[in-house]
């Protein structure tokens, strides 16, 4: 999402770059680009804003470029993340089969043991909403991130974790 956001704001929608002017640069860079020009003569003012306009074009665009080789190759796995969610991982019906989970293709095969497939198996059967790790707050209640903590501090779940 923070990528095509990002697209939109200097691309076409024909992936074309968009000019100087077109470039949405956003509220807080024209208030701090005012700011800062005023400090210049009027003569000089046009020249110092294209300046400043094409410096941060170029961070833009760089920006956009890098987001498109770290993200587009792992968008599988970002999107896959939801499948780590303690709604779908505790559901007997919507949970995915451990093959099929994001960490599986990232993850080394050789790291990658059988341990974590059976306790994959055995995470359903759980009490976890009476479990020690959520006593203090429910599990209804917790984050993706506090539950896997919560789980990690368990010892029969801490592979999978």
């Amino acid at each position: 999402m923070i990528h095509s956001a990002l697209t939109l704001r200097i691309k076409t929608s024909s992936e074309q770059n968009r000019s100087l002017e077109n470039i949405d640069f956003g509220i807080r860079f024209k208030i701090e680009l005012s700011k800062c020009l005023n400090k210049y003569v009027e003569s000089s003012l046009n020249q110092a804003t294209l300046s400043v306009q094409q410096t941060c074009a170029n961070f833009l665009l760089s920006l956009v470029q890098e987001c498109d080789k770290r993200l587009l190759p792992n968008q599988t796995v970002i999107k896959g993340l939801v499948d780590l969610n303690p709604g779908y991982v505790l559901s007997r019906d919507s949970r995915k089969q451990f093959s099929n989970l994001p960490m599986v293709n990232i993850i080394d095969e050789n790291e990658l043991d059988v341990i974590e497939e059976q306790q994959y198996r055995r995470f359903v059967l759980v009490d976890w909403q009476g479990h020690d790790s959520f006593k203090d707050k429910p599990l209804h209640e917790c984050s993706n991130m506090e539950f896997w903590t919560s789980v990690f501090r368990t010892q029969d779940f801490k592979e999978l974790s």
